[in-house]
């Protein structure tokens, strides 16, 4: 999983970088925010309230994320079919 995640962090980098390098760099640095308030989150639910409660958040929160995702992933393929639609009938009242 490490050797996956350098791949794919570095290539979503350097496309970020031919994009804008100040939003490059701000992705950049709201990763790594994250990763560290979820270091030290991770480390008070641990003491706090146990291995499994630490799972149980991170199940929920996994779900969250992935859940939102998979609404913005809906409505993206839906917009782009419509689009796709609304191009083509420009071209068949074109030709036609």
């Amino acid at each position: 999983m490490g050797l996956g995640w350098s791949i794919t962090f570095v290539a979503a980098s350097k496309v970020l970088a031919a994009l804008d390098v100040g939003l490059q760099g701000r992705a950049d640095g709201l990763g790594w925010l994250c990763a560290a308030v979820g270091s030290l989150a991770s480390g008070f639910v641990l003491d706090f309230f146990g291995y499994t409660a630490l799972c149980l958040l991170g199940l929920a929160l996994a779900l969250v994320v992935s859940g939102v995702l998979m609404g913005q992933g809906g409505r993206a393929s839906r917009g782009q079919a419509a689009g796709e639609d609304a191009a083509s009938e420009g071209v068949s009242g074109i030709s036609g």
